[in-house]
């Protein structure tokens, strides 16, 4: 049983991480943990499950279906499938003279420190942003549970009238 829970947390944890950028790779904090348990309802797999045990066949497949997830995971976001879409990307976005202007510009020293730096910007923008998220979230949830209240409500009188016979 205890195999099973650790299981349950580990792919509950790790599917939506397999395809994480390098620059995420910072250490996880506990809060975001929390929050991730609860917004998959961890709490709840696991009161279901407690009465169930996986026999050795069934965590075998499990953890099989782990590693097959994550060798998809590996195969599809590598750079040789990943870079045409780059390219096409860049395309349709810039002009070759932009394009030229940026290689001039990431050859210089200023450039070159760009490609080195932009990486911990981006790491640290991600933690920014998800602090800042944090607090927007619970308050879009509320307004979404208040408009799915209004609109059960505008139909309560549809569903109680009495149907017209012509």
């Amino acid at each position: 049983m205890r195999n099973f829970m650790l299981s349950l947390v580990v792919l509950a944890l790790f599917a939506p991480n397999a395809y994480a950028s390098k620059a995420a790779d910072a250490p996880v904090s506990d809060a975001t943990i929390h929050e991730l348990l609860m917004s998959t309802n961890m709490r709840g797999v696991l009161d279901q499950a407690a009465g169930q045990t996986l026999n050795a066949e069934q965590q075998a497949l499990l953890e099989e279906m782990g590693t097959k997830m994550a060798s998809v995971m590996k195969d599809a976001l590598n750079w040789e499938s990943l870079e045409p879409l780059f390219v096409s990307i860049y395309r349709r976005t810039f002009t070759q003279g932009e394009v030229d202007g940026m290689l001039k510009f990431y050859k210089t020293p200023a450039g070159k420190a760009v490609i080195t730096k932009l990486p911990a910007v981006m790491q640290n923008t991600m933690g920014i942003m998800q602090d800042h998220m944090k607090d927007l979230i619970p308050r879009l949830q509320q307004i979404g549970r208040d408009y799915a209240e209004k609109v059960r409500a505008a139909r309560a009188p549809e569903a109680s009238a009495e149907p017209t016979n012509p």
